[in-house]
């Protein structure tokens, strides 16, 4: 036998680099998830020019003023909002121009990598396998409005990455591989992100207290199963203490309130009312029922008449906007003072309206999931589907057709009887449980707070969860066709592709 045929081929070491290669991708998917997610943005971000939203005059007049540009917001006749996203602006505002949108929002784009991983590793920590985990983060790219906003400058692009951040640190918190001093680190963390989603967005004032419930009761169906029916743990689930299962979020709890009490009192002192937005109410609710508040003053007789002078006069839910800030000059109060005053003549008109107010909320819940909003919002989308890009295309080509075929509510409900289904295959299993809480309590959370406070485009509000949604929906579906598919061959011994 001659050397050269006792010689390997020059190929041999590129296939055993790949094989190892792709043998780590199997034992760690995130990294492919990740991977997947960074082609992706490389492929459409730079195709996708930015778009501006009308939110966006509310917020810039503030980073300016924090820039030093303009005098404070009252003495201007602006209302002043949450301080979030315009802190943000002022902060960028040193590096660009407020006019370049597209720089605006590239670091929330890109931010937007984590949702697919965030997707991944919260059905992966669960006992579903990681096959049903991997499908999972396709989710982001079946989102249509999420995709479409991670090129428009408005709260919900930040909103969206922050609550994948704040998944990803409440999952690594609660997997006990750290002892009680790191996970505590943790919590600090989940903190200051959920000072900066609730900053930017207050809808999610509350997102924390969701994640609580979804420990409880993922700690509290299984105990009561056990009980009930004498069934046993699962072999070998790791279950930990409970200061590292409810300590971090606690930790992150006490962060966020004392952040929201801290802007308040700041508020109390400059604007006069002691709240986290001194101008709030559920106006685009209170305008149709305006008949029913019964004022005590003079200052809520005059917002009463202003709310259906314009409802008559514009038709539209939010045509107070553009009242609040005349009415308070006319009466000489503070911006906080006159908040206060309209958050009691919404509160009564709603309390006496109760009734048709619950309708209302109804009506908004089944246009938030049933609903696709205007087609032509955002420009980040268009791009992503008119291309050739695999393995996204499938996923984005499905969401297209369900969207274009008005069949958001039969998703919405097969979504539902999916995770029924799943809640009832993993009755048993802590951190499966606490997956389909969290997941599905931050969806049904983002849907009950916008349709109980706003009265508009339902579809836009679903922005910040409906990478969620999808992602339950894809893994729900993947687990239930999994433990179907294993009943069937119960001889046959399955290996997960991921395990």
């Amino acid at each position: 036998m001659t050397q050269d045929a006792m010689e390997p081929p020059a190929s041999a070491p590129r296939v055993a680099g790949l094989r190892r290669a792709l043998l780590a991708v199997a034992r760690h998917p995130v990294w492919l998830v990740l991977a997947l997610a960074v082609a992706f943005k490389a492929a459409t971000l730079p195709s996708v020019s930015a778009e501006i939203v009308s939110d966006m005059a509310v917020y810039r007049p503030f980073a300016e003023y924090l820039m030093g540009l303009r005098p404070p917001l009252p003495e201007s006749g602006l209302v002043e909002p949450a301080p979030g996203y315009s802190v943000y602006l002022a902060l960028m505002g040193r590096f660009v121009s407020l006019d370049n949108y597209h720089a605006l929002v590239v670091p929330w784009s890109l931010l937007a990598i984590l949702m697919p991983v965030a997707l991944y590793l919260l059905f992966a920590s669960g006992d579903a396998g990681r096959l049903p985990a991997f499908i999972a983060s396709f989710g982001y790219y079946m989102a249509i409005k999420t995709l479409r906003h991670d090129a428009v400058a408005s709260t919900e692009t930040p909103a969206c990455g922050l609550i994948a951040l704040l998944i990803v640190l409440a999952v690594v918190s609660r997997s006990g591989r750290a002892g009680w001093a790191r996970a505590m680190g943790w919590g600090v963390a989940m903190g200051a992100v959920a000072v900066c989603l609730t900053f930017i967005r207050p809808q999610y004032q509350l997102a924390l207290v969701v994640l609580l419930l979804a420990a409880a009761l993922s700690d509290a169906l299984p105990w009561l199963l056990r009980r009930v029916t004498g069934m046993p743990a699962p072999a070998g689930e790791p279950v930990p203490a409970p200061l590292m299962r409810y300590g971090p979020l606690v930790v992150a709890l006490v962060i966020l309130t004392t952040a929201v009490q801290a802007w308040s009192l700041r508020n109390e002192r400059v604007h006069g009312w002691r709240a986290f937005v001194p101008m709030a109410g559920f106006v685009n609710h209170a305008i149709a029922f305006a008949e029913a508040a019964q004022p005590r003053n003079e200052v809520q007789a005059a917002i009463r008449a202003e709310m259906i002078r314009r409802r008559s006069l514009y038709g539209v839910a939010n045509a107070m906007n553009r009242a609040h800030v005349e009415i308070a000059q006319r009466f000489g109060l503070r911006h906080g003072e006159y908040g206060r005053e309209l958050h009691a003549v919404c509160s009564d008109a709603l309390r006496r309206s109760s009734g048709p107010y619950i309708r209302a909320i109804v009506r908004n819940l089944a246009l938030y999931f049933g609903s696709t909003g205007d087609p032509l919002y955002g420009v980040g989308y268009p791009v992503y589907v008119s291309r050739e890009m695999w393995p996204w295309r499938p996923f984005g080509q499905a969401a297209k057709w369900i969207s274009d075929s008005r069949r958001m509510p039969e998703l919405a409900m097969l979504t539902a009887v999916l995770t029924a289904a799943t809640l009832i295959g993993f009755a048993n299993s802590r951190r499966t449980l606490f997956a389909i809480f969290m997941a599905a309590g931050l969806v049904a959370y983002g849907a009950l707070t916008a349709a109980a406070a706003e009265n508009t485009d339902m579809a836009r509000y679903r922005t910040t969860v409906e990478w969620l949604w999808m992602g339950l929906f894809l893994w729900a579906a993947t687990a239930v066709a999994q433990a179907v598919w294993q009943r069937q061959r119960p001889s046959r011994a399955v290996t997960e592709p991921f395990s």
